[in-house]
């Protein structure tokens, strides 16, 4: 059966993965003659946010249901709000899963309350709720990547597939100290579709009119990530500490690597 993205990116890869999706193998280019990819027309880095660019330290569901439960309804039992949490977090994983359908965090919890006959401003809960279940910090070495980026003169978006409204990944990238870098924030919870479905990459390309051929997309999910952005003729860089470049996606492990890579694009010296 092929798969539902049509041709996948050609890409080499280590025997780890040799049965991984059907790769074409394909000689790995020598690092020490990788030239920069993304090359004198570049004009714009997409990064995705999850495991590329914040780090997630713990996340804990209970943990933010039970702040939003002491906030609310103390005097009603717990259990109560962990049994209907988990008869729609079934529903919302499903519909995931199933349709690449985003259900936003603040309607679920808007459905969530009215159950429970109470009310509650959503944005201001969803906060409450995430600084509460989630630790977070900047992934190594990307505040120093951004900051060489930005000085560089790209445009530097962000596409995320997440509950959270792109308001509330705002909040987050500013108490990892790196919002000031990025000129826009997507998230799927505001455009109700997740990656890899490219209605979300399209919308991005319409909205700020870029040309795929001077985009790059950076993410840490192959699937998510990589896929329809190939598909969609963006420069791919794959964060992965596995995969091993190919023609048409660039692996890497280490963002001290990005800042030497720019550096040589207008020499076309070899990293």
């Amino acid at each position: 059966m092929g798969s539902i993205f049509g041709k996948m990116p050609k890409i080499r890869h280590n025997n780890r993965f040799s049965n991984y999706m059907g790769f074409t193998e394909k000689p790995s280019p020598n690092p020490g003659t990788i030239k920069f990819i993304l090359g004198e027309k570049m004009k714009t880095v997409i990064f995705d946010l999850g495991g590329t660019v914040i780090d997630s330290k713990s996340f804990s569901f209970e943990k933010g249901l039970k702040k939003l439960h002491d906030q609310l309804a103390p005097q009603t039992p717990f259990m109560l709000w962990q049994k209907r949490s988990a008869d729609l977090l079934a529903f919302t994983y499903q519909t995931r899963k199933d349709h690449l359908l985003e259900i936003p965090f603040r309607e679920y919890l808007a459905f969530f309350l009215k159950g429970l006959r109470l009310e509650g401003n959503p944005e201001e809960l969803e906060t409450s709720f995430l600084e509460a279940a989630e630790t977070i910090d900047a992934m190594p070495g990307i505040a120093d990547c951004l900051k060489t980026l930005k000085t560089a003169g790209y445009q530097l978006l962000a596409l995320s597939n997440s509950a959270f409204s792109a308001r509330t990944l705002k909040q987050q990238l500013k108490k990892i100290g790196v919002l000031s870098y990025f000129d826009e924030v997507y998230s799927s919870a505001d455009n109700l579709v997740r990656k890899p479905c490219p209605l979300l990459f399209e919308l991005i390309l319409a909205i700020h009119q870029l040309n795929p051929e001077e985009t790059a997309m950076i993410g840490n999910d192959y699937r998510c990530d990589i896929v329809p952005a190939v598909k969609l003729g963006l420069k791919t860089f794959w964060y992965t500490s596995t995969g091993v470049s190919g023609e048409d996606v660039i692996c890497f492990s280490d963002y001290l690597l990005l800042p030497k890579l720019i550096e040589n694009k207008k020499t076309g010296s070899p990293v």
